[in-house]
Order: structure tokens, then sequence, then C-alpha cells
């Protein structure tokens, strides 16, 4: 996933397969959507990016990955998430979080 393809996302705006969240201070919100993804169509959630559609971009630390890693392990059955990083313009980071429709539903 590219930039242009984020981009794409956010103009759709949040819907019942995307979700926006400004920062990783929401992390916990965003892994119950990821739930709610999984337990439904699947769906992408965006970290950088406001709720109105602004990109703010994220820092992106090695703490950072390892609490959305964190995060992932918790997921009881356990899920395959994709989660990228994507640089932006002002050299942070949107974190999409991809999550197929789970096995379990």
């Amino acid at each position: 996933m590219d930039i242009e393809q984020i981009k794409k996302i956010i103009e759709e705006n949040e819907s019942k397969t995307v979700e926006l969240k400004t920062s990783t201070a929401q992390l916990h919100p965003a892994f119950k959507t990821v739930c709610a993804f999984l337990n439904n169509n699947g769906g992408t959630v965006l970290i950088g990016v406001k709720n109105n559609g602004d990109i703010v971009g994220q820092n992106v630390t090695d703490s950072t990955r390892r609490e959305i890693a964190n995060e992932i392990k918790k997921l009881e059955p356990a899920a395959a998430i994709d989660v990228q990083y994507i640089k932006t313009e002002k050299n942070k980071f949107i974190i999409v979080i991809q999550v197929e429709a789970g096995n379990h539903v």
C-alpha cells in the first residue's frame, strides 16, 4: 500500500470497514475495532489520520512496533493481521492495520 491508496481510503471516510485513529494513544480502541472487523467482513484501521481525514502521521519507534505486536498477541483465537508503516511527506508514518474476516465468525 502507498500514500495515494491511503488517501483514497480516507476519502471514503469511516465506515463498517474503515476506522481512523489520530495516534497510538488510541491503540486499545483501535484493536477493539480490529476485533469487530474480524467478527464481520474485515477492514482497515489507519493510525495517524484524524476523523476529519487530515493526515497527521505518527512517530514510529521500536516501542511503537512492540506495542502493536503485543496487541496482536492478545487476540484469541490468533488471527492474520497485516501491519504496514507508510511514510508521509512529513517524515512520519501512517500505521495501516488490515484484517480479513475471521475464520471463527
